[in-house]
């Protein structure tokens, strides 16, 4: 009896103890902490010629919930907004394209503190906060190798060369005076006028960095023009324009003029066979002469064209519609109609003095002795960006591909890359001595 009294006992003892306890254990402390953004990936950030597939990397102090990036992340460039898919190596989140991203575009990653850690808790509390970084994609500009940009010393007898995208490579010392520069019909070659008593063009191999011929021309030579088969050199002193076949070099001819016109700037239309020379009177800076190239015979005498100053540079639009003046140490660029050869409208830039100018299709970029690169409409003549540099803008030209952009700014004698859509500087390369204006090589070296 009494074992049975015990073991009921035992059973009520049980039960009671049993009731007291609690429905549930207590859950594992919740972890309060916000995550920290470590970084964009080094090699991601800044980066040129990046693969269009590439995937971008972020890094944070702990995993992350990825549910939260596709709303408080985004990846753009003027070509659109990048999709993509997320994925996690321990604390880095990394974007992978799922499409290809447009070449030799300037694109943004922008992250908005909105991302989570796998225990919910946000970057931060403010909307407003958020990071971004950017890079620029592969193009043409990047395919076997890089142009090689070949920049003209205004004081010395130098030619710097650029290769790498943005790394000064060397000099030549034996370039005498460099003036005008371009390269032949087929991209082979550099010419660099050489403005000497007797003048000479010196025919250039870009890989090597050597003279490969020295070709003679008239006294003082400046400008150049290259066409299919024939180069036009404006020998200033001289006041002619010699004539060289191309690819031989050889002399065709030596086109002199007897009304006393002294020739100075030039530039060739391939469409209509035409040559445009300005004047280099003072007294006439406005008289522009046109002569038919088969015939070297003069088409027309143009008057008036400009007032004031003399030319610093003629241009042809990318489709031979318009000739475009650009006036030395003024704010004022022309336009004239090549089908009738009339005087059209004009454009000011904003901050002058004009200092050089380079057209790619339907764009018109101005170099501005007052630190800015302007970015026109040829078709509107509509200013559709600019930007501002540490220093005067000397040279521009643009990459043949139309992708990116070089400008020099002698005061401190650096040339920038600049993406040509955005007019974002993508990199600065420091050039010893003076630098003055710049060309940029058809072809990847």
């Amino acid at each position: 009896m009494n074992k049975q009294k015990r073991f009921v006992l035992l059973l009520v003892l049980g039960a009671l103890a049993v009731g007291c306890m609690p429905d549930r254990m207590p859950p594992a402390p919740i972890e309060h902490n916000r995550p920290k953004f470590r970084g964009f990936a080094v090699e991601d950030s800044g980066a040129y010629a990046v693969p269009l597939r590439k995937p971008f990397r972020m890094h944070f102090s702990e995993p992350m919930m990825l549910s939260t990036f596709p709303e408080n992340f985004v990846l753009q460039s003027p070509a659109g907004v990048v999709n993509g898919t997320f994925t996690q190596q321990d604390s880095t989140v990394v974007f992978t394209p799922s499409e290809d991203m447009a070449p030799a575009n300037f694109y943004t990653a922008t992250l908005r503190g909105g991302v989570k850690d796998r225990n919910g808790n946000t970057l931060t509390l403010d909307p407003q906060w958020q990071v971004s970084a950017w890079f620029f994609t592969a193009g043409q500009y990047s395919e076997n190798g890089f142009p090689l940009v070949f920049v003209a010393d205004r004081s010395f007898d130098k030619l710097y060369r650029i290769g790498n995208f943005e790394e000064f490579l060397d000099e030549n010392a034996n370039i005498l005076r460099p003036k005008g520069m371009a390269f032949t019909p087929d991209g082979a070659h550099l010419l660099v006028v050489s403005k000497q008593l007797n003048g000479v063009v010196y025919v250039i191999d870009p890989a090597s960095f050597t003279v490969v011929q020295e070709v003679p021309v008239g006294v003082g030579p400046e400008g150049i023009a290259v066409g299919t088969d024939k180069i036009f050199v404006v020998n200033v002193s001289g006041r002619t324009i010699s004539v060289l076949s191309f690819p031989d070099y050889s002399q065709l001819a030596t086109i002199s003029f007897n009304d006393g016109f002294r020739p100075r700037d030039i530039a060739y239309d391939s469409r209509r066979h035409r040559l445009y020379i300005s004047s280099n009177l003072i007294s006439q800076p406005g008289t522009v002469k046109v002569l038919d190239t088969d015939t070297y015979q003069e088409v027309a005498t143009l008057g008036g064209v400009i007032t004031g100053r003399r030319t610093e540079k003629m241009q042809l639009s990318a489709d031979g519609e318009w000739l475009l003046l650009l006036q030395e140490r003024s704010d004022f660029i022309r336009f004239l109609k090549t089908a009738d050869n009339s005087i059209a409208d004009s454009i000011r830039i904003p901050v002058p003095q004009n200092k050089d100018m380079d057209i790619y299709q339907n764009w018109l970029f101005v170099a501005s002795s007052g630190g800015y690169v302007f970015k026109y409409d040829v078709n509107s003549r509509a200013l559709v960006d600019s930007v501002s540099l540490p220093a005067s803008c000397d040279g521009v030209s643009v990459s043949p591909g139309g992708e990116i952009l070089y400008v020099t700014t002698p005061s401190d004698t650096t040339v920038h890359v600049l993406d040509v859509q955005t007019l974002h500087v993508l990199r600065s390369t420091k050039v010893v001595s003076t630098i003055d204006k710049l060309v940029v090589s058809p072809r990847n070296y």
